[in-house]
């Protein structure tokens, strides 16, 4: 998996991201929310994702725990980390429950595509966890290629 650890201005994101139609509502939740994400919920995204191929991260400013997204190489965004405990999702409404069980909940803000599920699960296991949330990135991913 690829990183680009860029710094953007506070409140912009890249052309790349901005001009592709299938990031709209994403980006526009980005952009008006700004959201932060803890250290710990970038980590846990990285760490479920690796082992997919053409997968990129992005953080507009990983120094001040800017969100981080895990984004396609065509630039479609597929997972978003925010906040203490949370990642955002594109799953679309006919696989969520295949993919999700009861672990993920819809997110408005963002529309039907969209879904959040928590990075850390203190009544499993870590390395379960771990497994169950690859499997939903995974899943994620190949929603949006």
């Amino acid at each position: 998996m690829g990183r680009s650890r860029k710094v953007a201005a506070p409140n912009k994101l890249p052309q790349r991201f901005t001009a592709h139609p299938r990031n709209a509502e994403i980006v526009g939740y980005l952009l008006d929310q700004f959201p932060s994400a803890h250290s710990d919920v970038t980590s846990e995204m990285i760490l479920a994702a690796q082992g997919l191929r053409d997968v990129h991260s992005y953080a507009p400013d990983p120094r001040t725990y800017s969100f981080e997204v895990l984004h396609t190489t065509d630039s479609v965004i597929f997972v978003v980390a925010v906040g203490q405990s949370t990642l955002l999702l594109r799953i679309p409404p006919e696989k969520r429950t295949a993919m999700l069980n009861l672990h993920g909940k819809p997110f408005p803000p963002l529309g039907s595509e969209w879904v959040a599920v928590p990075a850390f699960q203190p009544d499993i296991l870590p390395a379960e966890w771990r497994k169950s949330l690859s499997r939903i990135i995974k899943g994620a991913f190949s929603s949006a290629v």
